[in-house]
């Protein structure tokens, strides 16, 4: 009960009768886990591989720069990202609703093109745009 009355404010001697005497416990955390995956697989039912935000591209996955599948497809499960690439990759993956994929396979992916640089040559950290075609099959 002290917790309860310092979390509203409450000194334990003046009990207050909106304080709950009980908290309820939250669900287990695999089932929530279980449900927000679930969720997340009905609602972005699609991932997209995207390259970092390195000078150099990393070697490996610059090969597969668009890749569009399913979230459950057997590539991902074999896939690496981060220290798979290479030393510096900085690649990642994101998961997409069905309309966007409609429109990426429409008009390409969204990239990042050459690096900008600045007035002494060096990289700014940014990219000119760039689309690239989508790819939806392996």
């Amino acid at each position: 009960m002290k917790f309860l009355a310092r979390l509203f404010g409450r000194s334990t001697a003046e009990p207050h009768a909106s304080i709950p005497a009980e908290i309820e416990l939250p669900q287990e955390p695999e089932t929530v886990e279980t449900e927000k995956e679930a969720l997340r697989h009905r609602v972005l039912p699609y991932t997209l591989l995207r390259l970092g935000p390195s000078e150099k591209p990393c070697p490996l996955h610059s090969q597969f720069e668009g890749l569009l599948l399913e979230q459950d497809h057997s590539f991902w499960g074999h896939f690496k990202l981060g220290k798979g690439g290479h030393e510096h990759c900085k690649c990642w993956t994101q998961n997409i609703p069905v309309r966007k994929r409609e429109e990426y396979v429409k008009n390409g992916v969204p990239s990042k093109g050459k690096p900008i640089l600045d007035e002494n040559g060096r990289f700014t950290g940014r990219h000119e745009k760039k689309t690239v075609p989508a790819i939806t099959e392996i």
